[in-house]
Formats: C-alpha cells, structure tokens, sequence
C-alpha cells in the first residue's frame, strides 16, 4: 500500500489549472478593452471637432444675422428717409398746387378787373364823349347868347339912344318882351353852366378811378408775375427731387432690397445647415448612446461568461482530481496538499475575478458618458 501510494504521481498546478490560456484570455480582455479605450478617445476626439465644427458654424451664422439686424436697420432707416422725402414732395406738391390755384384766381381777378377796366373805359370814353358834346353844346349856346345879348346889348344902346332922342311906344312892348326873354333864359344858362360843371367832376372822378384800377391792375400784373415764377421755381425744385430719387434713392433702394433677399437666402441656407448638423448631431449622439450600450452590454455578457466558464472550469477540474485520487487512494498529506493548492488557486481566481471587475467597471464607465465606440470583436474562447 506504502509502495503504491509512493509510486503514484504527484498532482500538477497544470492539470487543475491552465495559466497560459487564462493568461492569454484575460490578455485579450485587456487588449479589447485598450482598443475600445482607444476607439472610445477617437470617437470623443472627433465628436469635439465636430461640436468646434458646429460651434463655428453657429457663431458664423450669429455673425451673419447680426449682418442682417444692421442692414435691416440701415434699410429702416434709409425708408423713413425717403418716406420724409415722399412727404417733404407731397407736401410741395400741395402747395404748388395751393399756389396754382391762386394763380387761377388771380387770372380771374386779373381778367375781371381788364373787363371792369374795359367798361370803365368804354363807359368813360362814352361820358367823355358826352361830356365833349355836352360842352360843345353849351360852348355853342353860349356863344350863341353872349352874340344874343352883344346883340341885345348892342340894340339896347341903340334903343337907348332912340329912346334918349326919340321914344317909340310902339316899340316898348318888344323891347320888354326881349328883357323879359333874356330874364327867362339866365337860369337856363346856369342850369347849363352847373351841368357843365358837374360833369367835369365826373370826368376827373372816373379819370381817378381809372387811374387806381390801372394801378391795381399793374399790382396785380406784378404779383402775378411773380407768382408765375415761383410756380417755375417750384417746379424746377420738384423736378430736381424727382431726378434724384429716380437716380439715386430708388437703385439704392433696390440694391439694399436685393442684398437683404441675398442675406435673407443666405440666413435661411445657415439655419437649415444648422439644423442639418443639429440633427446629424443628436443622430450620431443617439448612435453613441445606443453603441456604449451595446459595448456594456456585451461586455457585461461576456464578464459573465468568463465567470461562468471559469467557475465551471475550476469545478470540473476539480471533480476530475477529486476522483482520479479516490480512485488511486491518495495519501492524507496528498489530499492536504491539493486542498492547500485548491485555496492557493482559488485565492488567484478571487484576484483574478476582481480585476475583471474592476475592467468591466472601467468599460461601463467609459461606455456610459455618450459617446459612440465600435461593437467589440468576439474574444475566442
């Protein structure tokens, strides 16, 4: 019996645990998860470039629509500029219209005041006329009586003297009905001299009143004259401010139209770029999010399958020594021995079980903070 259990051979770390392959398994693990660190570090490497990418890009377009507020102000401005302007025009025309207005009047004043000036006239010229005949009548008559009553006076003197020498009865009566005729005809010929009289006041009356129509009439022709120019000057003016909003006002206008439909464009073309990248942002984001899962999960299964493997393993190990030394009756110090050496090994699967812990933590950590890594390769059993 001594000589049976001495010739039995003696239990290996080998057959109860294979080292290098758990080496090269655990090796594996550890490049895995270097690879997928180093992917993890890319992936955050270029999801920095690309938020430095749309951070420019929201800063351009920032700029682009401050661009835009200031020539849309420079637009307001320059439309409440030329809207004064309109008004500034309106307003003109207004008054020029005010004054033409008053140019028509005076037109009409002017033409009424000839046409009145024309009656005068004629009404004048008729009194004159009148007035001429009137004193050619009367001048008439009154050459007429004064050669009369040098006549009378002349037979008076003559009858007188007669009488003086000779006094006729037979002629007494004739020569008081002459007296009385010539007595009879003296208020008649002061009735003809205030006639007379009067209408010489007539005439010099309606000779002033033409004057001061003519006067009114060349005051009237001034300011009409001067109205006229000021029309022209108006006009002019009018004419002026039409060219220039016409040469100027209205291209610059269009100019700052079209470059505000441009930067209108362009900002409309920033905005869906930025929404495009937003998208593509949260895309990729969600892409990082549903990878660092997938990555975890992965390697939270295969954490499990190693502890499994590696459980089963030791077990089968162990049961397969177990029964090789039953059925050779191993020794009690034999036995002893391998229990030291199965808690020796089970003390290096305890370590070796944490460090796989501590790796699967790392990972999760590492695949939890969103961002995207590649689907790790299958570890060969």
């Amino acid at each position: 019996m001594t000589s049976s259990m001495e010739l039995a051979p003696a239990l290996s770390v080998a057959e109860l645990f294979d080292a290098h392959a758990t080496r090269a398994a655990f090796q594996r693990l550890v490049d895995v998860i270097n690879s997928q660190a180093a992917h993890v570090r890319a992936l955050e490497a270029r999801l920095a470039a690309v938020e430095a990418t749309h951070a420019a890009a929201v800063h351009a377009q920032q700029r682009s629509v401050q661009q835009l507020d200031v020539v849309v102000a420079q637009l307001e401005r320059q439309q409440d500029e030329a809207a004064r302007v309109c008004e500034a025009l309106t307003d003109q025309h207004s008054s020029l219209e005010g004054l033409a207005s008053d140019v028509r009047q005076l037109r009409a004043t002017a033409s009424e005041t000839q046409q009145q000036l024309d009656r005068h006239e004629r009404a004048t010229d008729l009194a004159v006329q009148q007035l001429r005949k009137s004193e050619t009548a009367t001048t008439a008559i009154a050459n007429r009586l004064r050669d009369e009553l040098d006549a009378l006076h002349a037979r008076a003197t003559a009858l007188d003297h007669r009488v003086d020498c000779k006094l006729d009865k037979a002629e007494l009566p004739r020569l008081e009905g002459v007296v009385a005729q010539i007595h009879a005809f003296a208020p008649t010929a002061d009735e003809l001299t205030a006639r007379a009289a009067a209408l010489e006041a007539d005439a010099a009356s309606t000779q002033r009143s033409l004057q001061q129509l003519a006067t009114q009439a060349a005051d009237s022709a001034a300011r009409l004259v001067e109205l006229q120019r000021s029309m022209e000057t108006m006009s002019r003016r009018q004419s002026d401010h039409q060219l220039f909003c016409d040469s100027l006002v209205v291209p610059q206008l269009e100019r700052h139209a079209a470059d505000a439909q441009a930067l209108g464009r362009t900002a409309n073309q920033l905005v869906e770029r930025a929404v495009s990248l937003e998208s593509s942002h949260r895309a990729l984001a969600s892409k990082l999010t549903s990878v660092s899962t997938a990555l975890s999960d992965a390697l939270q299964r295969e954490r499990l399958e190693w502890e499994s493997a590696l459980a089963a393993k030791a077990a089968q190990d162990d049961l397969s020594q177990l029964q090789r030394d039953l059925a050779t009756k191993a020794p009690q110090t034999d036995v002893e021995r391998l229990a030291a050496r199965l808690s020796t090994h089970l003390t290096a699967f305890a370590q070796t079980e944490r460090h796989v812990q501590v790796a699967t933590r790392a990972v999760s950590s590492s695949g939890s903070s969103s961002v995207a890594v590649r689907k790790p390769r299958a570890v060969p059993a």
